[in-house]
Order: structure tokens, then C-alpha cells, then sequence
């Protein structure tokens, strides 16, 4: 079996490789932690006078991202000493190049972490989750982290304020 987890910075991604961790796994399983870099750098050029700046913060971000590659790498080996894991990094469209590497891979199963945007945050800052689950050739698993549930009293509270404040 092959296994795409994508990873960003976010307790969100931290929670899909617990997932990942937390669940038996075939012998001959194949992981790839695979991490998109959103570019900054328009196709600008020399002249353009933020792009000396915007060059220097996706250097920075490349190199975060590629020691959190490393260290998901190391922490899914150690928890999982028989499967086969690996890591890369890349830059450009996030959604695309997830997606695409799930396809040039052949990969069977797609892990990704969700931020659970709704509402006007979700319309304004898409997600990835979404465009992954649409577009991917494989199965996708989308995890979220558990919200605490909301006891009846807290919504008759809340209710009671509302209704206060009118």
C-alpha cells in the first residue's frame, strides 16, 4: 500500500500523523510525508522592489519546511519501524501538486489535515482539504481534530445573552 500524508506547520497536520501513528499498518506499507510551499515570488523580476524580500522569506519557508518533512519523517520511522518512509518537498500550487503527487506516485490512500474553516473564512481562504478530496485519483482520509462538545446549558446560556442583548 502506498500512503501520501501531506503535512504543513498546524496542529491539523499534527493530527493527521498521529493518525497515521495510531493505526496498524501492512509490513510493505509505503509512506510519503509530502510538504507544498505556497510561492511568494511572483514572476517578477530583479527590478521589482519587494521581490529581494519575498525571494528571502520562501528561502526561509523551504527550509522550515523541509526540517518538518525531516522530523515527521523520523517520528513516523520510529513509530513505525517496518513500513518504508520517505519525504519531499516541493513548491508551488498546494492543492495541484498534492494532488499530483498522489497521482505520479500511485498512491492508495491520501491523508490530509483539515482547519475545519467555515463560514466567509472558508469562502475567502478556500481549502485544501476540499480541492485534495475533489481532485485526488485515490482515496482521501480527511482528520479534524475533535471539538469538545457543547453541553445543552452552554446553549441555553449563549441563547439567553443573545436574547438579552436585543
Amino acid at each position: 500500500m502506498k500512503v501520501v500524508i501531506a503535512v504543513d506547520n498546524s496542529e491539523f497536520s499534527d493530527a493527521a500523523v498521529a493518525a497515521v501513528v495510531n493505526r496498524p499498518w501492512w509490513g510493505d506499507t509505503d509512506i510519503l510525508v509530502y510538504s507544498v510551499v505556497p510561492l511568494m515570488v511572483p514572476a517578477l523580476n530583479d527590478f521589482s522592489p519587494h521581490y529581494h524580500e519575498l525571494a528571502r522569506i520562501q528561502s526561509s519557508e523551504l527550509k522550515l519546511t523541509k526540517k518538518l518533512v525531516a522530523d515527521t519523517v523520523a517520528k513516523l520511522k520510529e513509530a513505525l519501524p517496518y513500513c518504508t518512509i520517505s519525504g519531499e518537498v516541493a513548491e508551488g500550487n498546494i492543492c495541484d501538486l498534492i494532488v499530483g503527487k498522489a497521482s505520479q506516485w500511485g498512491c492508495d490512500l491520501l491523508i490530509v489535515g483539515s482547519h475545519g474553516r467555515k463560514g466567509w473564512s472558508r469562502l475567502f481562504l478556500g481549502s485544501v482539504a476540499e480541492s485534495v478530496l475533489n481532485h485526488a485519483p485515490c482515496s482521501v482520509e480527511i482528520v479534524k481534530i475533535p471539538q469538545p462538545a457543547e453541553t445543552k446549558s452552554s446553549k441555553k446560556d449563549r441563547k439567553a445573552a443573545s436574547e438579552a442583548n436585543t
